[in-house]
């Protein structure tokens, strides 16, 4: 083969190779499209594959970058931008059907990792030269545990790819060459994800500062002028993508940046150090991992012996070596104590997925592996031997401890491989006319990928178990879309739907799935306001998810002009709504009751204080207020008794009895609270209370309610229970018990998931237990009487509504919307202030009469991001055609005082044995 070809074929199999053993090991575990299963488990079934389904449209130029109605009631996208939308290969689900999405998701997934292997190998090339040896390093960058643990992490896909086009781009920078694919690196990668980008420039600091202090001869002099143009280099590259990780930073206020203070940190051991030695070996995954394990650093057995031989080998400089140590020493650190790793993830905690910078350590592991490949042939015989023992004798004191995501054949095999590729070396240097370089290069190449395949394979598959499979997806996704899609075809208005049993449960980010203005959300993304002021109006929440299920009162749908409701259920019996469609068991609802998203109010939206005692007295008081009528549309049952059904004692309340006693609890809770104290609840959150059950719970402790219907019509319940004001029920709090008439006997069940119900958790559960009557009629007299006040509201498009309104003295414009600081308000052409109402929506005193309006969104710091971005672009363009020059000259003459007065000095660092000339040319060859 021509010498002009190698370097091509090379790079193409950079990428070609990771992803053609991805492949394979899909056709084997049967992935789709190659079978039933998939690569949408956990987070990629709740929250990627339905938001990259956002970023397919948006590509296609059918959504919005900066807000969206499909988020939670509306939100700004900015977050999503900047943390997931810009995902590498993500728009390729622009281009398919959403049935066929789980089949796109597998090679989005494979198209994403292989990316890594051609951009490390560009690394390796951009220090070497280009060789076929490079495909070594660049399959397992490609396939490291990181990577393969992560199979289905789209938000996570940025991340590695970035890192050693960074790291070469710093290289670069500091041979005196142009910074400017440094900068371009550095500003892709917050632009992607600015989380990771910060991953990202933790690492720059760490690799400049490395080897700015652990340099040798070829830095003599410079290093005051390196720093200044490596300070520049990364304000340049942080600047230019301001526009975009400003906005996104300042969106996460009131939600993500508020979950961590200075309190969490602490200097504890966060895991022994030992333990992280497991995590090399081949196949070291499992859910348990996934939740709260250790960091993801396996590249294979080799590289670690190569690792492990670049600080035996005398012949690696000692100043190499200790700035190898010192950079692995501080990922180490990181995984080690929980300052140092919160500090490494920008200062926060992380909620499942650990050390998601465990990649660069990864990375570091492969860089100092490929430096020692370049002189392999020249390794003592001796310095294996002592390798081999090493790694032997680490992995016993590992294993002392027994693992559960990583098994004793899995390690042989690891070991067997490492023995194969070291005998083919022995074969070699032997003789290398029988065996020449290239045989032992391509045997050890099998022999890695072998390895990278096993692990892919084994760590996909242990973590399967939480995948939701492609048949179960189509058989939900189809008749689900066949609706959403007609109802928003047929239908031009602005409005809101819902599934109630969504595809994703509680994570409730169906509407992103299916493209339509929803209420459910999930994320860290979101403001919490968003959540909880939401779920005092009945959207279920848990945790840092908003989402929409069965038993939603027909009060809600209205209120957020829930126009139509797709379900298996019957909502004309629940809800009074108009049956339209039919598919597969699923049907299209319509609502006759929902509002505009925009309607003039006539009370007093300001004296209106929402709380979680009682849903129904909350949206008794909204709609009040709203259409300025005391008509209550819920009235509570009072007269309730309830009973224990426990494994050991019954017991018996009322509940009044039970309402005093949480009376008295709370109050001395708020007295414990406001003397700064920490107060407890006398029962934990039980995340599996089913309120709506009928039927007797078997195998559990329960209460079981009952009382005497007073009129006819549905009831519905609602279990405060401590869970929805701290942190939400896995299953909705409020609910539909049925329709019943006057004199009837309602009785229901309550699981405690328990032996045993204590006193005080009776009281508990019961004292926050309400039960209520709704009356459809007062509903549909209130919501006629807002709906006939004259408001229209289009939407041009997501962040951009318009309408016309004709208001009587003392109305005020609302707007369904979430309140966000980017909204702007115009009446007329004239601004007018916007002010938060029921802690959630917005609102604006207008005046009487006819008028127009327009509410515009523009996402708070983007503006000045823009300004910002814009010129910092054109002090780039500056610096890299005059400043570096400029900074060079006015640096020369102080560098050449300072390269003589070292000169004079004796060397300390290169060894003995070491001839000058031998250390320039090793320091030429080698990227640290």
């Amino acid at each position: 083969m021509k010498k002009a070809v190698r370097p091509a074929l090379y790079l193409i199999l950079s990428f070609a190779l990771p992803f053609l053993l991805i492949l394979i090991a899909d056709v084997g575990l049967e992935i789709a499209p190659f079978g039933d299963h998939t690569l949408v488990i956990s987070d990629a079934n709740g929250y990627y594959i339905n938001t990259l389904s956002y970023a397919g449209r948006m590509l296609r130029g059918l959504e919005g970058f900066t807000y969206s109605f499909e988020k939670g009631l509306g939100g700004s996208m900015i977050g999503h931008l900047n943390g997931i939308l810009l995902t590498p290969f993500a728009f390729l689900l622009g281009f398919f059907d959403i049935l066929r999405y789980p089949s796109v998701f597998t090679f989005i997934s494979a198209l994403n990792l292989s990316l890594a292997g051609l951009t490390m190998y560009l690394f390796l090339a951009g220090v070497y030269g280009p060789k076929r040896s490079h495909l070594l390093f660049s399959t397992a960058y490609a396939l490291m545990g990181f990577q393969t643990a992560n199979v289905f992490q789209a938000v996570f896909f940025c991340a590695a790819p970035v890192l050693p086009l960074m790291a070469l781009g710093l290289r670069r920078l500091l041979q005196g060459k142009s910074p400017i694919l440094y900068i371009l690196t550095l500003a892709c990668g917050l632009l992607m994800n600015a989380y990771f980008g910060f991953v990202l420039c933790v690492a720059s600091v760490l690799f400049f500062f490395s080897a700015l202090a652990f340099g040798g001869e070829e830095l003599r002099g410079k290093r005051l002028r390196l720093f200044v143009q490596y300070a520049l280099s990364s304000l340049c590259g942080g600047l230019l993508a301001v526009f975009l990780w400003l906005p996104a930073f300042l969106s996460l206020s009131g939600g993500r940046l508020n979950q961590t203070d200075l309190t969490d940190f602490h200097f504890h051991e966060r895991q022994p150090l030992l333990e992280i030695g497991a995590k090399l070996f081949m196949g070291a995954n499992s859910t348990a991992e996934l939740v709260d394990g250790h960091p993801n650093i396996y590249v294979g057995l080799l590289p670690v012996a190569l690792t492990v031989l670049f600080f035996l080998n005398k012949g690696v400089e000692k100043r190499k070596k200790a700035a190898a140590g010192v950079l692995l020493g501080v990922y180490l650190l990181a995984f080690t104590v929980l300052a140092f790793d919160m500090l490494m993830h920008g200062g926060t905690t992380t909620n499942w997925f650990n050390f998601r910078y465990s990649y660069v350590f990864s990375f570091l592991l492969l860089a100092i592996a490929a430096s020692l490949w370049e002189k392999l042939e020249e390794v003592p015989y001796g310095d294996m031997k002592r390798c081999l023992g090493i790694l032997a004798v680490t992995a016993v004191l590992v294993f002392s401890k027994r693992y559960e995501f990583v098994y004793a054949g899995e390690v042989l095999l690891d070991f067997g491989l490492l023995l194969l590729a070291f005998l083919a070396l022995w074969m070699h240097r032997r003789n290398p006319g029988k065996n020449p370089k290239s045989t032992f290069e391509r045997t050890v190449l099998l022999l890695v990928c072998i390895g990278l395949f096993l692990n892919y394979r084994i760590s996909t598959k242990n973590i399967r178990e939480w995948e939701n499979k492609a048949s179960e997806y189509r058989e939900t996704v189809f008749p689900v879309s066949a609706l959403t899609d007609a109802v928003q075809e047929t239908d031009g208005s602005f409005f809101r739907m819902e599934v109630n049993r969504q595809r994703s449960g509680t994570c409730g980010n169906d509407p992103l799935l299916y493209g339509y203005n929803g209420v459910g959300h999930g994320g860290s993304n979101e403001r919490d306001f968003v959540r909880t002021e939401g779920s005092k109006l009945g959207i279920p929440w848990f945790s840092n998810r908003s989402y929409y299920a069965d038993g939603v009162p027909g009060a809600t749908d209205s209120l957020l002009g829930l126009k139509y409701v797709v379900a298996e259920e019957d909502l004309a019996e629940e809800k009074g709504y108009v049956r339209r469609a039919v598919v597969q068991g699923w049907s299209l609802y319509e609502n006759p009751d929902a509002l505009p998203v925009a309607v003039l109010a006539s009370g007093d939206m300001d004296s209106v204080e929402t709380d979680f005692v009682s849903i129904f007295e909350n949206l008794n008081q909204v709609w009040a207020s709203l259409s300025g009528k005391e008509t209550p549309i819920f009235t509570e049952e009072d007269e309730i008794t309830f009973f224990s059904h426990n494994l050991t004692d019954p017991a018996e309340r009322s509940a009044r009895e039970a309402r005093e006693a949480m009376s008295r609890l709370d109050a001395e809770a708020e007295s414990t609270s406001s003397r700064g104290e920490e107060s407890e609840s006398p029962v934990n959150a039980d995340s599996t209370s089913q309120i709506r059950r009928t039927e007797v719970p078997e195998g559990t402790a329960y209460i079981a309610y009952t009382f005497t219907a007073k009129r006819d019509g549905p009831i519905f319940v609602y279990e405060r229970n401590g869970l929805t004001d701290t942190g939400g029920s896995m299953t909705p709090a409020v609910g539909w018990l049925g329709n019943f008439r006057a004199g009837d006997t309602v009785t229901g069940y309550i699981r405690a998931n328990l032996a045993s119900i204590s006193d005080a958790i009776m009281d508990e559960l019961c004292g926050r237990f309400r039960a209520a009557y709704a009356d459809p009629e007062a509903l549909h007299t209130l919501s006629e009487e807002v709906r006939s006040r004259p408001v229209t509201a289009e939407k041009r498009k997501d962040s951009h509504l318009s309408g016309t309104f004709a208001a009587l003295e003392g109305q005020t414009l609302l707007f369904t919307i979430p309140w966000d600081e980017g909204w702007a308000l115009t009446v007329d052409g004239q601004r007018t202030e916007l002010r938060k109402v029921f802690g959630l929506f917005m609102a604006a005193e207008v005046p009487a009469g006819e008028h127009s309006y327009e509410l515009k969104f523009t996402p708070a710091g983007l503006k000045t991001g823009l300004l910002i971005s814009l010129v910092t672009l054109l002090f780039t363009l500056c610096y890299l055609a005059f400043g570096k020059k400029a900074i060079d000259r006015a640096f020369a003459p102080r560098e050449e005082k300072l390269r003589a007065a070292e000169e004079a000095e004796p060397e300390t660092w290169t060894d003995a044995a070491e001839t000058e000339e031998d250390a320039r040319e090793a320091r030429d060859r080698d990227p640290l």
